[in-house]
Protein backbone atom coordinates (compact mmCIF):
# COMPACT_ATOMS: atom_id res chain seq x y z
CA UNK A 1 0.00 0.00 0.00
CA UNK A 2 2.90 2.11 0.71
CA UNK A 3 4.20 2.32 -3.24
CA UNK A 4 3.21 4.09 -6.32
CA UNK A 5 1.57 1.79 -9.41
CA UNK A 6 4.58 1.76 -11.16
CA UNK A 7 7.00 0.25 -8.84
CA UNK A 8 8.35 -3.17 -8.85
CA UNK A 9 9.13 -4.89 -5.52
CA UNK A 10 11.44 -7.72 -5.24
CA UNK A 11 12.52 -10.01 -2.39
CA UNK A 12 16.40 -10.59 -2.85
CA UNK A 13 16.39 -13.15 -0.28
CA UNK A 14 16.19 -13.76 3.76
CA UNK A 15 15.37 -9.99 5.15
CA UNK A 16 16.64 -7.92 1.75
CA UNK A 17 13.94 -6.56 -1.02
CA UNK A 18 14.61 -3.94 -4.44
CA UNK A 19 12.10 -1.55 -5.37
CA UNK A 20 12.41 -0.20 -8.78
CA UNK A 21 10.29 2.97 -9.44
CA UNK A 22 10.19 4.73 -13.05
CA UNK A 23 10.77 7.98 -13.00
CA UNK A 24 11.03 8.88 -9.55
CA UNK A 25 13.09 12.17 -8.42
CA UNK A 26 14.72 12.43 -5.06
CA UNK A 27 11.71 14.33 -3.14
CA UNK A 28 9.84 10.75 -4.60
CA UNK A 29 12.10 8.65 -3.29
CA UNK A 30 12.08 10.04 -0.16
CA UNK A 31 8.67 9.52 0.02
CA UNK A 32 8.32 6.33 -0.59
CA UNK A 33 11.10 5.42 1.46
CA UNK A 34 9.45 7.39 4.48
CA UNK A 35 6.21 5.34 3.68
CA UNK A 36 7.68 2.17 3.29
CA UNK A 37 9.60 2.84 7.12
CA UNK A 38 6.41 3.76 9.01
CA UNK A 39 4.68 0.54 7.03
CA UNK A 40 7.68 -1.73 8.38
CA UNK A 41 7.27 0.36 12.08
CA UNK A 42 3.98 0.30 12.44
CA UNK A 43 3.50 -3.53 11.42
CA UNK A 44 0.87 -5.65 13.57
CA UNK A 45 3.11 -8.79 14.31
CA UNK A 46 -0.19 -10.22 16.29
CA UNK A 47 -0.31 -10.37 20.06
CA UNK A 48 2.04 -13.08 21.00
CA UNK A 49 4.97 -10.70 19.79
CA UNK A 50 3.88 -7.42 21.78
CA UNK A 51 7.73 -6.99 23.15
CA UNK A 52 9.13 -6.92 18.98
CA UNK A 53 9.34 -4.09 16.61
CA UNK A 54 10.40 -4.35 13.37
CA UNK A 55 13.15 -1.93 11.90
CA UNK A 56 14.47 -1.50 8.37
CA UNK A 57 17.39 0.66 6.80
CA UNK A 58 16.68 1.78 3.23
CA UNK A 59 19.44 2.65 0.40
CA UNK A 60 18.64 4.86 -2.85
CA UNK A 61 20.60 4.57 -5.67
CA UNK A 62 19.47 6.59 -8.79
CA UNK A 63 20.25 4.51 -12.21
CA UNK A 64 20.79 7.10 -14.67
CA UNK A 65 23.03 4.79 -17.11
CA UNK A 66 20.51 2.33 -19.19
CA UNK A 67 23.48 0.63 -19.49
CA UNK A 68 24.04 -0.36 -15.80
CA UNK A 69 23.61 -3.95 -14.71
CA UNK A 70 21.21 -4.72 -12.45
CA UNK A 71 23.72 -6.21 -10.34
CA UNK A 72 25.51 -2.91 -9.97
CA UNK A 73 22.64 -0.99 -9.41
CA UNK A 74 22.08 -3.12 -6.15
CA UNK A 75 25.55 -2.53 -4.93
CA UNK A 76 25.17 0.98 -5.52
CA UNK A 77 21.96 0.46 -3.09
CA UNK A 78 23.54 -1.67 -0.74
CA UNK A 79 26.07 0.87 -0.46
CA UNK A 80 23.62 3.54 0.25
CA UNK A 81 22.46 1.45 3.45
Amino acid sequence: ASLPASAHAARLGGDEFALMVPNCNDACAEHIARGVLAAVRDADLGSAVTSRRLAASIGIAFVRDRNMSVADALACADDAC
